[in-house]
């Protein structure tokens, strides 16, 4: 029995995994706080327990260091820690930051294989048009990936605060088409904006159930 992690550096896109064991680290928390001290990370992670019916197992973990707090930050979402359901990942780790805001495309088919893309995004236009904001984001990311997929992809976006603001809140996006969730992070009630700011995150196995 181990975690699984994929550590991802946006600025170049290279990608890797690695593998700890239970002997160490029991679950998000500890995991997460122990790859911030060694990457200096933001890191989105489940437990063992993610895709059951226990209740809380599928809140989705954010660990990282907090400039607003000056130390780590732990930080979750309820119910968002399904778009790991069958990704074959317990955890993924956001190592520097991308020179611009781009989208984080990850998908599973088959294998263990993840596909990895790096892919920039002029954001604030497209947070301009159509619904604006994180709906526009949401479809327009859909547009961009959703033929990938097999079935409606997950979709983890970032609004125009996240540019201008040091707080955070969280929230679900409805679409019509995309299962999607909307978050605006910030170092008050998320682990770090630093690595994040403007970026956006669209993964799922596409094989995992909606949700």
């Amino acid at each position: 029995m181990f975690q699984r992690v994929l550590l991802v550096d946006p600025a170049t896109g290279f990608y890797k995994t690695k593998k700890y064991g239970f002997d160490r680290y029991f679950g998000p928390v500890d995991l997460g706080i122990h790859l911030t001290e060694e990457y200096r990370s933001l890191n989105f992670g489940v437990g063992i327990f993610a895709g059951s019916i226990f209740p809380g197992s599928n809140r989705l973990v954010l660990t990282g260091f907090s400039p607003c707090w000056q130390g780590y930050y732990i930080s979750s979402m309820g119910g968002a820690g399904l778009v790991f359901d069958n990704l074959g990942i317990n955890m993924l780790s956001l190592v520097g930051k991308a020179p611009v805001p781009s989208v984080l495309y990850l998908n599973r088919s088959h294998g263990e294989e993840i596909e990895v893309e790096v892919v920039p995004i002029d954001v604030e236009a497209v947070w301009k048009t159509g619904r604006t904001g994180v709906y526009s984001l949401t479809d327009r990311v859909y547009e961009l990936f959703g033929q990938r997929y097999e079935n409606d992809p997950r979709i983890l976006v970032a609004g125009p605060a996240a540019m201008h603001t040091d707080m955070a809140v969280s929230c679900r996006s409805p679409s019509a088409r995309a299962r999607s969730v909307s978050w605006i992070p910030g170092p008050a009630g998320a682990a770090s904006a630093a690595p994040w700011s403007g970026s956006t995150v669209s993964w799922r196995s596409s094989t995992a159930a909606r949700w």
